[in-house]
């Protein structure tokens, strides 16, 4: 394990040496010319709480502004309008070389770390939450197979293949429920896999105007059932334990007289409770040496888990043009050639993919120690 972190270490020193020589050789002042600002407009930019982006906003602050000074209304308009406008202003301002470049600035780069930790709170808990998914969904779908569960297209076609039999004692009506319900069923898991291989640009735009797509909450959700993170690995996790079920151990374990029903919530089966629960533990049952030694193949593939993960919030936040987050910032940053900031914000991401791969090992490393290897 020591080996291991050393040469983490080493990777991180001289990737962040690199850095630091390419922050000593960007220029100062690389622009010619400079903006004069709009003091006024600089005062709202500013409001943590306003995204100028969001019409909804923008027109709440309007009746707020005519509210407090009616007056002043035709400016409120002439304000809101420079609001809306302000991005592609910029960007027309830098074509011509009419802007300012930000310099790297103490300031700066704790605004810098706020949205970082910002990130890095958001990806924490997209972690946890897909990883207890993965785990379940794949634990699940592992039991429906050993238990010999058909799939809803052939419990359909049995309800139909009865339906088409003479056995006058057959009630047809509790036939036709059946029937309907599984194919409620389906549609239902239809929805979900539709939903879950989107990208979370197509959710995010299908819904922007009914909810308010720049919080915390919606990059969660947004995150966790998009872009097939949850079925892809799941799937991988399944597959796992598909191969660690036809190890020589798991007749072991049946010789040993633990429980091998695969039925849920019956006698010697396995309780719902149990699945569910966030640290899965299936003592007396032969699942538990299949999912301990399935979940330890696993563990490498957290790190592919978190890139993706990673990747996907960074994508989000920039499609949505999410102001004072750390992607669409750095996306900004890149706009307006301010190499100093983007050179910050990609050592922060960097930082944060190789701390989650020495986690990782350290958990692999726990794991080895706990099962003897």
């Amino acid at each position: 394990m020591k080996k291991v972190l050393f040469t983490h270490m080493v990777s991180i020193l001289l990737v962040t040496l690199f850095v630091a020589g390419l922050l000593l050789a960007i220029p100062r002042n690389l622009s010619k010319t400079t903006s004069a600002g709009d003091a006024q407009l600089n005062n709202y930019l500013q409001l943590k709480f306003l995204n100028i982006n969001n019409p909804f906003q923008l027109a709440l602050l309007q009746d707020v502004l005519d509210a407090a000074e009616p007056e002043g209304v035709q400016a409120h308009n002439s304000l809101i309008t420079r609001l809306k406008n302000y991005e592609t202003r910029q960007l027309e301002m830098m074509s011509r070389g009419a802007i300012t470049r930000q310099e790297l600035t103490w300031n700066r780069f704790f605004s810098l770390l706020l949205m970082f930790f910002r990130f890095l709170a958001i990806y924490l808990a997209v972690l946890f939450i897909t990883y207890y998914a993965v785990e379940t969904l794949a634990v699940y779908r592992f039991i429906s197979t050993q238990a010999d569960r058909p799939a809803f297209g052939h419990q359909m076609l049995n309800i139909w293949g009865r339906w088409l039999g003479h056995d006058p004692s057959l009630k047809k009506i509790s036939l036709v429920g059946s029937f309907i319900t599984l194919l409620f069923k389906t549609a239902v898991k239809a929805l979900a896999y539709l939903v879950l291989f989107a990208p979370a640009y197509v959710i995010a735009y299908s819904v922007k105007s009914d909810f308010e797509t720049s919080s915390d909450l919606f990059m969660i959700l947004l995150a966790v059932f998009s872009n097939g993170l949850l079925l892809t690995y799941s799937n991988k996790f399944y597959t796992f334990l598909r191969n660690e079920a036809r190890k020589g151990y798991v007749e072991t374990a049946r010789v040993k007289n633990l429980d091998a029903r695969w039925e849920i919530d019956v006698e010697q089966g396995i309780s719902h409770k149990r699945i569910l629960h966030p640290l899965k533990d299936f003592q007396g049952h032969i699942l538990q040496h299949i999912f301990i030694n399935a979940r330890f193949q696993y563990v490498n593939s957290i790190k592919e888990q978190a890139s993706f993960l990673i990747t996907g919030l960074m994508i989000i936040e920039m499609a949505l043009n999410i102001h004072k987050h750390l992607s669409y910032e750095l996306l900004q940053q890149i706009l307006y050639r301010n190499y100093s900031i983007v050179l910050v914000i990609l050592i922060l991401i960097f930082y944060l993919v190789k701390f989650t791969e020495i986690g990782v090992d350290m958990l692999r490393f726990k794991w080895m120690k706990k099962i003897g290897m």
